[in-house]
């Protein structure tokens, strides 16, 4: 790929109705809107995408997800529950996407500023594959690759972790070359959870919308750390959940995939 290069870029959504842990977090009611919502308002707010695709199950069940995502203004695509690699190299051919953002439905705090800068980093050749990772909070994650990555991927791997979690054959390939986004506060992660899978996540985003301007959701992750510092308890609305999450996804963290460890 060469610099400079103008590649579409589309951002795909992957949202499904069937979360164990906490049933239909993406329609859950949070600063006036569903959850979903507010991540498609968001995406479409990342400079350098062209176009927002809500990737769901292709079932009768995730219908309502596919009808709330053209409400939101984004296209929808449905594909397979469980094989996620199939679903977004599917959806990335059905819009002709020559970059794919990979984002999920469950993080209605990320920031577009910051995804941003990793499409910018794919479009201008400096990466083959760039996220957010290290200190980040779980919520602000997004990851950007050329098509022809995700093809190699979908093409050369039948391993059902690759399959379920898209990205990681990519974070093991060795040539991939990889630009790991970076916060400004190297400890932003630590007591930081952003992201909604478990209830007491939905309560802290909740309680982070009473405490918010307005009864929104802040747009800048300084805005939600400012918020968050100033009534400090919200920490721990939601911080168990964090060590629940490690624990339950351990064997992705011992395959050596986990992007702050390949950088």
């Amino acid at each position: 790929m060469g610099k400079g290069t103008a590649l579409k870029t589309v951002c795909i959504i992957q949202a499904r109705r069937g979360s164990t842990r906490l049933r239909d977090k993406i329609f859950k009611p949070l600063a006036g809107k569903a959850v979903l919502e507010h991540v498609i308002e968001r995406a479409a707010l990342i400079d350098g995408v062209d176009q927002v695709v809500c990737a769901t199950v292709d079932d009768a069940f995730n219908e309502p997800v596919q009808e709330l995502a053209r409400e939101a203004g984004a296209a929808a695509f449905a594909g397979s529950e469980h094989d996620v690699l199939e679903r977004y190299y599917q959806a990335a051919v059905a819009f002709e996407a020559e970059s794919v953002m990979r984002i999920t439905a469950d993080c209605p705090l990320l920031d577009p500023f910051v995804c941003g800068e990793a499409v910018a980093n794919v479009r201008a050749g400096l990466a083959d594959y760039s996220a957010t990772a290290g200190d980040w909070p779980h919520g602000m994650d997004c990851e950007v690759f050329p098509f022809s990555w995700l093809e190699m991927a979908h093409k050369s791997t039948s391993l059902p972790e690759d399959r379920e979690h898209v990205t990681l054959w990519m974070k093991r390939h060795p040539e991939i070359r990889r630009m790991i986004i970076d916060p400004e506060d190297s400890g932003l992660h630590q007591g930081n959870r952003w992201v909604l899978d478990y209830p007491a996540d939905y309560e802290f985003m909740l309680q982070l919308a009473a405490h918010a301007p307005g009864g929104t959701l802040p747009l800048r992750w300084q805005d939600t750390l400012a918020i968050i510092d100033a009534n400090p308890e919200l920490r721990d609305i939601n911080r168990q959940c964090e060590a629940d999450w490690k624990a339950a996804n351990k064997k992705i963290f011992e395959l050596g995939t986990d992007p702050t460890q390949v950088k």
